[in-house]
């Protein structure tokens, strides 16, 4: 018998995204508007920045989720984290999740400020271990790569809904265990391979704008 030893460190998905979060601050405000191929528009409306986004799916089973999307031209980058690290060793109950997914992103039909529907490709990485009170508990990580589709549309002057779906492939190797005598006894490795959606969004958008200099 083999005790599995819990050594993960969520924090290093948090630390991934602020520091994202905190260079895309630090872009120059340039406008970069799809409809004028990156040039002054000359309207009232300031260029967008960057998004800061939080999928309200993930949120609502507990699993606190933080997004940055930085606009490219006709592109955009997204880099999404989200970690659960919910504990009661106690009654022997597990709920720890983490994850990392980056993506591109190619739009079309917008009109501003990254408004319409896109097609993506993204990638996941990620850590768990789950348990509920003494019974078999999962341990391990995994991995995701696949297409994205997803609408985004305006619900006021500087916030927006993100609605998606990403399917493809996922591979873990799950290491289950049984609480016995106070240790975490290891009992067998399975192999996961599934193919189908693995994303699903409903993100509340919050869209950073530029100052534009009074003249």
């Amino acid at each position: 018998n083999i005790q599995i030893v819990m050594s993960y460190h969520p924090k290093r998905w948090v630390l991934a995204i602020a520091s994202l979060a905190l260079f895309a601050t630090g872009l120059s405000a340039q406008d970069m508007n799809p409809g004028n191929n990156g040039k002054p528009s000359g309207d009232e409306k300031k260029p967008l920045i960057f998004n800061i986004k939080t999928n309200m799916l993930y949120d609502a089973i507990g699993f606190p989720s933080l997004e940055a999307e930085i606009p490219i031209g006709m592109w955009s980058v997204n880099i999404e984290g989200a970690v659960a690290w919910w504990s009661d060793s106690r009654n022997n109950t597990f709920y720890q999740l983490d994850m990392i997914s980056p993506e591109v992103r190619r739009w079309f039909g917008t009109k501003d400020r990254w408004h319409g529907h896109y097609v993506g490709i993204f990638g996941i990485v990620g850590l768990y271990d789950l348990e509920w009170r003494g019974s078999k508990g999962y341990q391990g990580e995994y991995w995701s790569a696949g297409i994205s589709y997803g609408y985004m549309f305006p619900i006021g002057k500087q916030l927006s809904l993100e609605a998606g779906i990403g399917i493809g492939y996922m591979r873990s190797e799950p290491r289950e265990y049984l609480p016995m005598d106070g240790h975490y006894v290891y009992q067998q490795t399975t192999r996961i391979n599934y193919w189908g959606p693995v994303k699903l969004k409903l993100g509340l958008v919050w869209n950073i704008t530029a100052r534009r200099n009074a003249r």
